[in-house]
């Protein structure tokens, strides 16, 4: 349900109304290209992450091509995924929009 509300419904809102406001904008998650890295925070938990590494080369490209990149926080789960386990793991948006900003070295973040 995570998945499809902030990787889906939320991200195309968001990439339509910049759209619509003349913007050229792109829907991701953190799953695309590796973008995002996590690992469980807490067992407890269940599927909820923490970054553990931001691979910009995906956020270079639509950069450098004029888009707008929109990031869901749905994040690959690429550290001590046990066999079995889902792919994707979901993390708190405002710590990791900070982990990306800081990873392409953003002159500022606005939230």
């Amino acid at each position: 349900m995570v998945t499809a509300v902030l990787g889906g419904l939320m991200n195309k809102l968001i990439v339509g109304t910049i759209n619509a406001l003349g913007g050229k904008a792109v829907g991701i998650s953190g799953v695309d290209g590796a973008l995002i890295q996590a690992r469980v925070a807490k067992q407890e938990l269940g599927y909820v992450g923490v970054t553990a590494k931001v691979d910009t080369t995906v956020l270079e490209a639509l950069l450098k091509s004029g888009f707008i990149p929109v990031v869901s926080p749905i994040s690959y789960y690429a550290v001590d995924r046990p066999s079995g386990a889902p792919p994707i793991l979901n993390i708190n948006g405002d710590p990791l929009a900070g982990e990306i900003a800081a990873a392409i070295k953003a002159e500022r973040l606005i939230f």
